[in-house]
């Protein structure tokens, strides 16, 4: 697959405004290889431009005719915080000083200016705004836990999709990524960012399960301040916290039509605007989403926006189930094994071969999600080297396709089953006996009677 040449980086915004053209221009002729210059002649175009346009930084003069540069600093300031501005004056004043450091001046100097005092100013105004925002991206990223890698495996089905994982990191193209619920479709999409040119980008997630949709919109583009009476400060949205880098949106089927219209516009416009503003704010954000229904078929209901679904599915991979990688089902075991025996201390070293053989014919229905909840209970309930088949939950044990069932393993199955629900209760009440006969809803001498007979022990 041919790769694509990177986007350009989004140029931060700085803002010229004096009422001098020559020296707007000068200013213009030294900062337009660094920055997207605009330029206004008076206060009251600067506000406007505020008002409409992303700003990072502003160069005001002071002594302008009209509204002069202390009163558009408390302007800027009032619209929008966030904006630093830089103030420039022919004549040092102390009381004029002052008034800008008040209203929130991020800096004061003197004519004439030095082009390498403007660059070195600005310089930190764009490090202070990209610390910012990278605070809010680690606040913002749902999972920060380094994940084994499942989408790794012997089979040829995964190795295929690895292959393509490859080819399509180096792209710019939006992905959109399918498979049954518990495929470890998230996974793919940070081998994807992982496996980027440039994987310093940001890795945003979305998760639209776990967001209301009233609120969906509001964490998906943000909002300006004072939009709502009860949180009067400024959100950036998740999309343009990924700006320059990777929006992963899982469940893409849960978002709204008035929603998907929204995310379709910004994506053909390359622009948003926070919910309650006006201004344009540039976004170079590539979309890599998921989704565990048929997609298309969600179009041709009325349910997914037909332009949207064309403008994600670019670039599309399929996550395969894992009855169909069944060869990788004793990697991802051991895999697991090992993160759950630092987790809970233990040092199981494997499965005995008919428990795995057990494991490898079972469907699991839940895919990897359902393997790894397993093997945490597992792990967690076993004091041998080896976990035995008769540990193994009920539903593995009596699976149509297992051969080897007999009515000693239905019984086996139904005691570990019994032995494995007693110590979770018991477990998660801290091993408070009265609180776990309650739980289990059986007097607590039958609970001492079950600990005695199934030989529970508190770890």
């Amino acid at each position: 697959m041919k790769k694509e040449a990177n986007k350009p980086t989004i140029l931060p915004t700085v803002l010229i405004v004096d009422d001098e053209p020559a020296i707007v221009e000068s200013y213009k002729l030294f900062l337009k290889d660094y920055y997207n210059i605009l330029t206004a002649y008076n206060g009251n175009d600067a506000i406007k431009i505020v008002k409409s346009e992303s700003v990072n930084a502003v160069l005001l003069d002071i002594l302008m005719p009209g509204i002069d540069g202390i009163k558009t600093l408390e302007k800027i300031k009032q619209l929008n915080d966030n904006v630093e501005v830089i103030m420039v004056t022919s004549v040092k004043n102390i009381n004029t000083a002052l008034q800008s450091i008040k209203f929130g001046a991020f800096q004061y100097i003197t004519k004439p200016v030095s082009i390498d005092d403007v660059l070195n100013n600005i310089g930190r105004i764009i490090e202070k705004q990209e610390l910012t925002k990278k605070v809010r991206y680690l606040n913002a990223v749902v999972d920060k836990q380094l994940v084994i890698n499942t989408l790794e495996g012997k089979s040829q089905v995964i190795q295929q999709i690895s292959s393509t994982i490859g080819q399509v990191a180096g792209s710019t193209a939006n992905i959109l990524i399918t498979g049954e619920p518990g495929t470890e479709k998230e996974v793919a999409a940070k081998m994807i960012h992982d496996k980027s040119i440039n994987n310093n980008i940001p890795f945003i997630k979305a998760d639209c399960s776990a967001i209301p949709e009233l609120l969906l919109e509001n964490e998906l583009f943000g909002y300006e301040k004072n939009t709502f009476k009860n949180d009067p400060a400024q959100k950036i949205g998740l999309i343009e916290l990924a700006n320059n880098g990777i929006l992963y949106i899982h469940d893409i089927e849960k978002i709204g039509l008035e929603i998907q219209a929204k995310i379709q516009q910004a994506i053909q416009n390359q622009y948003l605007k926070r919910i309650g503003g006006i201004k344009k704010i540039g976004i170079n954000t590539r979309i890599i989403s998921s989704t565990g229904i048929d997609l298309k078929k969600a179009v041709k209901q009325g349910k997914f926006r037909e332009d949207l679904y064309y403008k994600l599915n670019i670039l599309s991979i399929i996550i395969p189930p894992l009855r169909e990688r069944k060869e990788d089902i004793p990697l991802l075991i051991n895999y697991f094994i090992k993160q759950y025996n630092s987790e809970f201390s233990k040092q199981v070293e494997g499965m005995s071969d008919q428990a795995m053989k057990f494991m490898a014919n079972y469907y699991w229905p839940g895919n990897i999600h359902e393997l790894r909840n397993a093997m945490e209970r597992l792990v967690y309930i076993n004091n041998d080297k080896l976990i035995p088949h008769k540990k193994l939950p009920t539903e593995i044990l009596m699976y149509k396709d297992n051969e080897s069932i007999t009515n000693e393993n239905f019984k086996e199955a139904c005691k570990s089953f019994e032995k494995e629900f007693i110590i979770l209760t018991l477990h998660k009440n801290k091993w408070n006996q009265t609180k776990s006969a309650i739980e289990l809803g059986i007097h607590r001498n039958t609970l001492l009677l079950k600990i005695k007979e199934l030989g529970i022990t508190q770890p």
